[in-house]
Parts: structure tokens; sequence; C-alpha cells
């Protein structure tokens, strides 16, 4: 269920007001990001929804008053059918209802709340207030609600408890300021777990290894996810301690406890962890997060409406839950990552008024203070300036180490010998899609003398509709000079259509193997239910990128069977340095399909 727009009338603190949620089609958006200073009643809208799922009949016993409440709500065809069953009585006699359906909360009187349905003539069918009690209503009509009432710290743990992960959750569910013992209780109950799982695996088969797929079933989600915010801190162990049980994260070769770490970090575990919890039981649950922000870093701010939209999005890479979060930060409302949301922002008249003005800049941030502040663009700036050259800007950090190598190739043949650029060579930077498409946006608002040519790997839809045009064919221009394109699909690729840089070359030549005896992978070499190779000598414990019809580039976590401490994967890193210091045997590799790279940044530079 998504809610596609509310009308309130006579609210005590927001009056009267309708919430759009719809974009300029008319679509009912995934994400709704709530923006305005304080008390212009974001956190109220946010109180209103959850009440909106845990409504039932003893609204009835409220006292009366003038205002009413309408929630215009999207159904999917399953919830359809439930719904169907449920009110069988009252929906007899239709055979088609619309999947829209208006939610009354009329407190003018007494049992006066209501359920309405259409039916393809487009006539109400309206249901009384009984619906509120519903098994069924209540099971699809509910909410996860992640509040700013966190305390940092949990208690002493000294006992495993019987805390498990996907609960059947028939109702909504609010944070609390125990949230932090909750989670890490969670963490050594689903651990212990995980532990005697695996006890019994290793009685049940012995003297063989464990294979990777029974080990950490339950905690490796969690690990998964927290990787999006800090990919170098997993949570590594559960330990006992001077008579507690401690929960440790572990930074390559630093330890610290779950109390160790930042307030940042807390935030992501704590508040993270109590929404992936019951993940596959509150699947279409409305999400409503308050101030995600709160002791985030800017550059973490920047990423973690992305955090959350990840935790509710399946392999299909749809958004199954609708999220409303409601945010004072400029770095989660001006940033170019948001993909099919929506920007709210509440402000003040006068007289008190809450109003939603029909656009203006948030909390007066201008653009150059966005640029400088939130996308450290002076760095760029000055990088540029300090030549006349125009400048080629690649998305990952190994990217232009091969488009270097490929233009010295067809350099030393005499062509693309007229071209007057320069990459932005970096190894520290965090560019990476998002932070790339930010980029362009942030400079296309200042003047440049020289071009600025951005190039995409062609290996996320949404970035892809982003960065150009026709589904990735044609250059995007984004004004001041600023021009974008994805990689162009190699000949040996038309089949396929998601491709990295690494693409360009043909599979045995991304299978090179170094000095020491390391090399790429294809996900194709793997299996996707173990991860384990034709052979049955190798594993990929990556096995989301595995199967027969992949080919993602894995450059981590590929051991041997027989051995499973040393890494057989080649780093893309390094891949791309070999190949950039012509390192034998990598200098055998041809480069003739980059001739389109060069031939789209010769179009934009003179045509």
């Amino acid at each position: 269920m998504k809610i596609k727009k509310i009308d309130l009338e006579n609210n005590n603190i927001l009056r009267n007001i309708t919430f759009d949620f719809t974009n300029e089609v008319g679509e009912v958006v995934d994400t709704i990001i709530l923006a305005g200073e304080n008390g212009t009643g974001k956190t109220t809208l946010l109180n209103l929804i959850f009440e909106f799922t845990t409504a039932n009949s003893h609204h009835n016993r409220l006292p009366l008053s003038s205002e009413s409440r309408i929630f215009t709500v999207i159904f999917n065809e399953e919830e359809i059918e439930l719904l169907k069953q449920e009110f069988a009585h009252e929906l007899s006699a239709h055979d088609y209802i619309k999947q829209e359906a208006k939610v009354i909360f009329d407190f003018t009187s007494h049992h006066n709340h209501s359920l309405s349905f259409m039916n393809e003539e487009g006539d109400s069918i309206r249901i009384q207030d009984h619906f509120l009690n519903r098994p069924q209503y209540r099971k699809i009509v509910k909410s996860l609600y992640s509040t700013t009432e966190i305390n940092f710290n949990p208690n002493n743990i000294q006992s495993i408890t019987a805390k498990i992960i996907d609960e059947e959750v028939n109702q909504s569910i609010k944070s609390n300021s125990q949230l932090a013992n909750d989670i890490t209780q969670l963490f050594i109950d689903i651990n212990s777990q995980d532990n005697d799982e695996l006890r019994k695996w290793v009685d049940e088969n012995p003297g063989q290894a464990p294979p990777v797929t029974v080990k950490g079933i339950r905690l490796n989600r969690f690990i998964r996810a927290f990787e999006t915010m800090f990919p170098n801190k997993k949570i590594s162990e559960v330990r006992a301690e001077n008579g507690s049980l401690k929960v440790y994260f572990k930074e390559f070769e630093r330890e610290m406890s779950i109390e160790n770490l930042s307030s940042g970090e807390k935030q992501i575990v704590f508040r993270g962890g109590f929404l992936l919890k019951d993940r596959q039981s509150t699947n279409g649950a409305l999400i409503l997060i308050d101030e995600p922000e709160i002791s985030l870093h800017p550059d973490w701010q920047k990423k973690v409406l992305n955090f959350f939209q990840q935790l509710f999005t399946n392999p299909n890479d749809e958004q199954g839950s609708q999220i409303f979060i409601s945010t004072h930060s400029p770095f989660i409302i001006h940033n170019e990552n948001r993909i099919n949301d929506k920007v709210i922002i509440l402000k003040k008249d006068r007289d008190g008024k809450v109003f939603i003005p029909s656009s203006g800049e948030f909390y007066n941030w201008t653009d150059e203070k966005i640029v400088n502040e939130a996308f450290k663009i002076n760095v760029f700036k000055d990088k540029i300036d300090a030549n006349d050259k125009h400048l080629v800007i690649t998305e990952g950090k190994t990217d232009w180490k091969h488009l270097k190598r490929a233009l010295s190739k067809f350099r030393e043949n005499g062509e693309f010998l007229q071209e007057n650029f320069v990459f932005l060579e970096f190894e520290d930077e965090e560019m990476g899609s998002s932070n790339l498409v930010s980029l362009c946006s942030s400079l296309s608002k200042l003047n440049n003398t020289s071009k600025i040519i951005a190039v995409f790997d062609r290996d996320e839809p949404k970035i892809v509709n982003k960065v150009s045009l026709e589904s990735g064919d044609k250059i995007k221009e984004w004004g001041n000079n600023v021009y974008s394109f994805t990689l162009p699909i190699p000949p040996h690729r038309q089949d396929a259509s998601l491709i990295s840089i690494e693409h360009y070359y043909t599979d045995e030549e991304i299978k090179t193997i170094d000095q020491d005896s390391r090399r790429l992978f294809l996900g194709n070499e793997f299996n996707q239910l173990f991860g384990i190779d034709k052979e049955n000598k190798l594993i990929c414990r990556n096995r989301n990128k595995c199967g027969e019809n992949s080919i993602q580039i894995i450059d981590t976590e590929v051991f041997e069977i027989s051995d499973q401490q040393s890494n057989k994967a080649l780093s893309k890193s390094q891949f791309a340095q070999n190949i950039l210091i012509n390192e034998e045997p990598f200098n055998n590799i041809g480069f003739e399909t980059f001739r389109q790279v060069f031939e789209l940044i010769h179009q934009i530079l003179y045509e």
C-alpha cells in the first residue's frame, strides 16, 4: 500500500492543508522527503500517518471535533484480493474494484469513519468503521516508525534470549528509547542461532569444510546493509567479557565494541537494525523516519537516504515500501542521487499557518554555498583552472587508468593527437556514480571556460537515465560547458545492457592472471546457489554477483574450497594499474573497443 494524498481539515497544528505524494504525471512516488524549519509540522505529519496505520475502534472514543482526515491510498493487486476476501459481504456484488481507495476519519461524530472503494463504473462502495479492526486490513495498513528517541548506550547484556528476525508482523511498530538494547540483544541472539546451525552442519558433515551458505545466515543481512555506509567496518563476533555479552565490530585490524562506535555509526546500526529486523514480513509497510541525519557527518548525510531506500529495495530494483522522511538537512535535499522521490517543503506564514510553497530555496542555501559545502567543488575548480585544457572525469578511480592507457595506444598510431584534454587522475576522492552526478549538477551552475566531460559506467539503469539521453545512447549537456555520457556498448557485448569499463576487454583479457596467480572473475564462472565454480575448486562469497547469465566483475572474496584463507581475486584497482603501467602479461591486451569513447569526446570538443 502507498499513500497518494492526505487532506486535512481543521487539524489543530496543520489546519487545512493537502499533501500530494504524486509526481508531475500523477504517479505515486516511492519516497517523500519532508523538509522545513522546526515547528512547521514535519513530525506532526509522520505522527498522523502512524495514527492512520494504528487507528482502531477506540478512535470513536476520542473527543468530538470539527477535524477530518482523508487518506487516499493505492493498494496493489494482491492487497485488493485480500481485502475482497476480508470484506466479502460488502463487496460480493462487485467483480472489479479499483486499487485506489479512501480512508476517512471524520471526528464530527462517533462511528463516522469509513473505507471507500470504487467499482468499475466509478460508484463508491462505503464500508463503515468496523473495517478498522478487521485482520486483513490491519495486516496491510501498517507502518514502521523510526523516531529520534534513541539512547545510544545499550545496557550490559548478560544472557541470550529468544529474539528472532522476520517475525510475523500484523501491526505498526514504533521505536523507543530501548532501541539500542533491543538491537544489541537481537545481534547477540541471532549470532547464537547462526552458531547453533553451523555446529549442527559440522556434526552432520564430519570432515568437510562448511560452505559460506551456512555461515552467519541471519547476521549477514545486517552486515551487508551496513556496508553501504561504512564498507570496511563489519560485525565480527559476539564475545563474553566479565559476565556480559559484547557485540564487536572490526575495521581492518582494529576492533571496537558496539558501545564504542561513533554516534553516527550507532544511528545507522540501531535505526537500520530496527527497520531491517523483520524485512520479510514488513514488506509493503509504510516506513516513517524522523530526522535520519542526526549525528551524521555531511558526507554520510548525502548517503543516508540511499541507505534507507536500499533496505527496502528488492532484487528487481523495486522499492517495496513507501518511505516518508522528515529532515533539516540540505545535504539530503540537494542531492542528485535522489530517485523517484518528492520533496515537500513546509513553511509558516506571518500568522503561523503552515503552507507548502510551490518552489524555493531550502533554508536560503544558495547554489554557490551548496556547491562549496556539499560537494567540495573548490578542489575540482582549482584543478580545472590550473591549466587551459578540457577535463575528463570518470566515475571510478580506476576508469581513467584504462582510458589513459587506451589513448596512449591510439596516439602511438597517430590517432586522436589533436584532442586537447586531460583526465582527472584521482586515487583518494570518493567519486562513484552518485557523487559524479552531483558534481555535474554543481559544476553546471558555475561558469566554466573549459569543457568538463563526465564518463559513466553503464551498470546502473537509474544513473544511465540521469546522465545520458535516449537510454544511454546520446550525450547529455548540463549547461555551462558540462557534458556527460555513458560508456557505449562495445560490439562483443551487444547482448549485455549493463556494463562497466572492464567489459571493454574480452572475457579472456579480463581473466588475465598476474604474477601472484590472481585474476578478475566473471559471475558466470560460479553457480548462484552456492557460489561454486564448475570445477568445484573455487568458491565466491559474493553470490549476488554469481549465476549462469551474469557477467558482473568479481574482484574480491574468491577462495579455493580447500583453502579459504587466501583470496584468489585480483582487485579492479590492481588490474587497472597493471594495464596503465604496461605490466606483463597485461601488455598484450587490446584497446580497439575504446575507440567509441574517444569519438564521443571528440564530438563534444569539436562538433
